[in-house]
């Protein structure tokens, strides 16, 4: 089977959140997630602890790498090739139940920024996810993941009293290099 770089930094990405957000995690602390997975929630959000993280591919396109110096023009690399971001987008959401007044509102807020700074770990020290048969950062055409970069993220609090709802959105990308023929 042919194998595309942005399937195996799904992949990669799945399997390490699952680690660091559920294997790594004591089964009774109440920021261990419930599930992560790529694409949509399709079950009940308030199973176990209604911890959720979905990975998606990000609503922006995937870009060409530009300078940073304020030039507009893509950045090649002399002889080897040229630089993309590949983007995605965790959607977070997490379901307290039984949480009442103050200390509850206190209690899910505290779990909630616990967990967000989990997963930022976790993507920032994750190695780089690699290819399934070859063991290379590098998919069948040659593309390379190179490093991870977080963009944005944002959480906030919903529900109310006994049932406070937090969702967010944590948005990232693999700079990758694909080569290119220069003739």
């Amino acid at each position: 089977m042919t194998i595309a770089l942005k399937n195996m930094l799904f992949d990669g990405v799945v399997a390490g959140l699952n680690t660091a957000l559920i294997t790594n995690v004591p089964e009774a602390d109440p920021t261990r997630a419930t599930l992560v997975r790529a694409g949509k929630l399709q079950k009940d959000p308030t199973t176990g602890t209604g911890i959720n993280v979905l990975v998606w591919t990000s609503e922006d396109d995937d870009t060409l790498y530009t300078s940073q110096a304020g030039l507009k023009s893509p950045v090649y690399e002399i002889g080897g090739g040229a630089f993309y971001m590949l983007k995605f987008q965790l959607e977070l959401v997490f379901h307290y139940k039984g949480l009442r007044g103050d200390d509850g509102r206190s209690e899910s807020r505290e779990s909630a920024h616990v967990i967000l700074s989990r997963i930022r770990y976790a993507l920032q020290t994750m190695p780089i996810p690699t290819h399934p048969t070859t063991g290379l950062v590098a998919d069948d055409f040659g593309e390379t993941a190179i490093e991870i970069e977080i963009s944005k993220m944002n959480l906030k609090e919903g529900g109310g009293d006994g049932h406070f709802i937090w969702r967010g959105t944590l948005d990232f990308g693999y700079l990758t290099q694909t080569p290119t023929r220069f003739n």
